[in-house]
């Protein structure tokens, strides 16, 4: 051991026999921790007030979603009378056969297209869902988890 560590043994030996030192640094290590805890405890409400965010802002656009949803149904049906209709005057119209047999494609196309979408919305609203409740669960954990270091102290 080197003259130096023998001092800083020599040094802290002579303050833990001053007992007023070792309450101070006590005192001042029990004020530390307090402080750590405080931290940690507000940090943990912040965090649950963003999910608490999270999770409304979630559920607005998971309505927006459904809305837009059958909005797009309501597209699709419409487009499915539109083909059928065409359909029928490409029948009646022998003269314009040619452009109505392209125009019927193209719709179907869409309205395949637009069923596709739905159900991609549909996934989407899903996983929304889901997710929302995944939050909810964090956030109960973290409020679990405030409330028994709230109460520890």
């Amino acid at each position: 051991m080197s003259l130096q560590t023998l001092h800083k043994v020599d040094d802290k030996a002579r303050r833990s026999v001053d007992g007023e030192s070792l309450a101070e640094e006590s005192q001042e290590q029990a004020s530390r921790i307090e402080e750590t805890v405080d931290k940690i405890q507000y940090d943990a409400e912040n965090t649950v007030e963003s999910l608490e965010s999270a999770n409304k802002a979630i559920g607005t656009s998971t309505g927006e979603v459904t809305t837009v949803l059958m909005r797009l149904k309501d597209i699709a049906g419409a487009i499915s009378e539109a083909t059928g209709g065409i359909q029928e005057v490409s029948r009646a119209m022998d003269e314009q056969a040619a452009s109505t047999e392209e125009i019927t494609s193209m719709v179907d196309e869409l309205a395949t297209q637009s069923d596709a979408l739905a159900s991609e919305i549909d996934t989407i609203t899903e996983a929304n869902r889901a997710q929302r409740c995944d939050i909810g669960e964090v956030a109960q954990a973290v409020r679990r988890l405030t409330d028994e270091n709230s109460s520890d102290y």
